[in-house]
């Protein structure tokens, strides 16, 4: 019942069909084309293994360096599959493949490759005081949303917000991780 020219290409296998008592029954054995599951077989039968198939990526990325304080908040991923990751860190930590360094609690954002793992950027924002994210989304365009609290006065890109104790703040990322802008709730 299978397209014949899938006829032992790949898994596909042609069945058998066996009359009993004078009638047939089903077919045994058939193996027709499915989708491409990954698993280095042919499995839509057109003599192409694993073709326009996308593997799951399987790699580990570790954060953080002797002394460096560091906490993940919160995690989000576009729609390209990037994933983003924001939280606070506090003396020189290594993010993957790129480094930074605070003189006190920050907020960093970090952009990562779904594929490889590779930490495309990863960026800080804040000032002296305690600085820490809390939430992050991405919208339909690939920007970043960051929901935080600062204290005193925090630099985010070319903006400088004012806080006179501890403000909620929010910024945004374009996807290359340059600030669109920032505003701070809380002081009069």
């Amino acid at each position: 019942s299978g397209d014949p020219s899938t006829k032992n290409v790949g898994l596909c296998r042609e069945g058998y069909e066996y009359c009993v008592n004078g009638k047939w029954g089903t077919c045994s054995g058939q193996v027709t084309p499915t989708e491409e599951l990954c698993d280095s077989k042919d499995n839509d039968c057109n003599g192409k293994v694993d073709d326009d198939c996308k593997k799951p990526a399987n790699w580990v990325v570790g954060f953080g360096k002797g002394g460096a304080a560091l906490s993940v908040r919160d995690l989000a991923i576009d729609n390209k599959g990037y994933i983003y990751i924001t939280g606070d860190v506090s003396g020189q930590a290594a993010f993957g493949n790129k480094a930074v360094a605070t003189q006190s609690m920050d907020i960093y954002v970090a952009k990562i490759d779904p594929l490889e793992g590779e930490v495309v950027w990863v960026k800080t924002f804040g000032g002296r005081g305690q600085d820490t994210a809390f939430g992050i989304a991405i919208d339909h365009s690939g920007n970043s949303h960051i929901s935080c609290v600062f204290g005193g006065g925090g630099q985010f890109g070319s903006f400088k917000l004012i806080a006179k104790g501890f403000d909620a703040c929010v910024f945004k990322l374009n996807p290359k991780g340059d600030v669109l802008w920032a505003k701070s709730y809380g002081s009069l």
